[in-house]
């Protein structure tokens, strides 16, 4: 009983759904690991820009033993020097614009990281559902697989008994075996189309997905905004940033600086040389100003015109997506009339399938009838699969250019 309660706790527990393979391909894949580890990176370059703005404390200690015979009497033969300073920027605008670039670029990193995501899902879906379509396919060849078995042995029962000619019972056996071929190329596909599934989540030991493969209700995105226009409109927002930067040093900068040493010297005392410690401070204010730098304008020139290519992508990019987006959703209205009109060719055809296998058992129907229908049945099935998964597939795109 226990046994029992563990493995259905085990089958139930860890069959992989699409939310969970989602959770997997955000922890595991290279480019959410990536944008993560970039996204740090802006942080650290925040705090480092900030780090420029705090004092700045240095000391520093030497020590020289000098050779008796190689200096003169104004050099102590063990010669020592401590310096203690202090640096405060008061005003540096390239100091606070090259932190408003930072804070910008990791906006633009959070918004790159969101794209990622959010392409990362809709891949996940794609591959997902791709898995879940193969699953299904080759569980339908299963039982096309048993449906042909099961008949095989009617057509040899019908033979035997002088019911139908030999060649029927022929052309029955020569269905199953192809069934039987069909059975293993679809496992075959399943097979492949699974491990492509584990490669992209970065994880070996996942279950099979259980989600059925059904048409989706209340799940296409109305509205959002373009994950992609979103970037190219941080991108400017840092290009704008950075043309205020270069555009900075231009200005003076303004620093204090305070000074301690503490040396040994030689110095005449009540008429002899004696050695003796020196000690003191400077303080100050210090301004510099690059009256001319060459180098500055060409330098804003650049990055106006990486800016202005970036207004004209912007401008590209809106309308493209638009119209992807305006295509996508055509599609999605094309495969809800095609899904409904595959529902109805599904049921005739199972129907069909019913009503000519009855009549072979009854002796007063061809084998020709029955191999048509059953395989007309399994080819609109497969054709209904086919649908849902273009479906899905459509909204996995829709998904991946919006988000909301």
């Amino acid at each position: 009983m226990v046994l029992l309660i563990l493995v259905l706790w085990v089958s139930l527990g860890f069959c992989l759904k699409l939310e969970e393979a989602k959770r997997l391909a955000l922890e595991n894949h290279i480019d959410a690991v990536k944008g993560k580890i970039d996204l740090k990176i802006l942080e650290e370059r925040i705090r480092e820009v900030k780090g420029s703005i705090f004092p700045k404390l240095r000391f520093s200690f030497r020590y020289t033993r000098w050779d008796p015979n190689y200096i003169s009497a104004f050099v102590p033969e063990n010669k020592y020097n401590a310096f203690f300073s202090v640096r405060q920027t008061i005003f540096d605008r390239s100091l606070f614009k090259a932190l408003e670039v930072a804070r910008e670029s990791r906006d633009l990193q959070e918004e790159i990281l969101k794209e990622i995501k959010n392409t990362l899902s809709a891949e996940v879906e794609k591959i997902y559902w791709g898995v879940v379509f193969r699953k299904e396919v080759l569980k339908e060849k299963k039982e096309t697989l048993k449906y042909w078995e099961e008949f095989l042995r009617l057509a040899e029962l019908n033979y035997k008994e002088g019911i139908s000619p030999r060649h029927e019972f022929l052309r029955a056996k020569a269905q199953y075996l192809r069934a039987v071929a069909e059975v293993k190329r679809a496992q075959s596909q399943y097979v492949e189309s699974l491990s492509k599934l584990k490669a992209f989540l970065g994880k070996e030991d996942i279950s099979e997905p259980e989600e059925p493969l059904t048409l989706p209700k209340g799940t296409n995105p109305q509205s959002g905004i373009f994950l992609k226009e979103k970037v190219l409109e941080k991108s400017l927002r840092v290009k704008l940033k950075e043309i205020a930067l270069e555009e900075s040093k231009r200005y003076p900068k303004v620093s204090f600086f305070f000074n301690y040493n503490f040396e040994n010297i030689m110095d005449f005392r009540n008429g002899r040389l004696q050695e003796d410690t020196r000690h003191g401070y400077n303080l100050g204010i210090e301004i510099g100003w690059d009256i001319y730098d060459g180098s500055v304008s060409p330098k804003v020139a650049q990055k106006k015109l990486e800016a202005n290519k970036i207004r004209k992508e912007i401008s590209f990019v809106r309308k493209n997506l638009r119209e992807t987006l305006k295509a996508l959703r055509e599609t999605l209205e094309a495969l809800e009339t095609e899904i409904r009109a595959l529902e109805e060719t599904l049921e005739a055809s199972r129907e069909y399938v019913h009503y000519t296998t009855r009549r072979y058992r009854l002796g007063v129907g061809s084998i020709t009838d029955v191999l048509e229908a059953r395989r007309s049945f399994e080819e609109a099935r497969i054709s209904y699969l086919k649908a849902i998964l273009d479906y899905r597939l459509t909204l996995a795109e829709i998904k991946k250019l919006l988000y909301y």
